[in-house]
């Protein structure tokens, strides 16, 4: 996986837009906690409940031990790889995943997206 690619993760509950997380971390936590990088408030998703990892291949997603499971494509899973454009699944929230290519867009920005969340 090169360096130059970051993580964007878009963010649905019932299918409306809740906000977009853009970021270049190793590790980003999701759950319930305010710690977590992406929080998502419902009592349906534990604490700490899925971790997406960055690994020299790429990207994978692990659930924590959750209490209801992740998914992608229907599908529980306790660690798969993503891909770009991956669909997770947790309670009633929907995670769209996406690999931008800094280098391709001549350098990294957010200004024109609305609603994200830089870390």
């Amino acid at each position: 996986m090169s360096e130059a690619q970051m993580l964007r993760v878009v963010v649905f509950f019932n299918d409306n837009l809740i906000y977009r997380l853009e970021t270049d971390k190793d590790v980003v936590n999701i759950g319930r906690w305010d710690a977590n990088e992406i929080q998502l408030d419902n009592a349906g998703v534990s604490k700490i409940h899925a971790k997406i990892k960055r690994l020299d291949q790429g990207y994978v997603l692990e659930d924590c031990n959750s209490t209801n499971g992740t998914f992608i494509k229907e599908e529980p899973i306790t660690t798969a790889p993503l891909s770009s454009g991956a669909v997770i699944k947790i309670s009633k929230y929907t995670l769209v995943c996406e690999f931008i290519d800094k280098e391709a867009k001549g350098g990294f920005t957010t200004d024109s997206i609305p609603q994200t969340v830089k870390l």
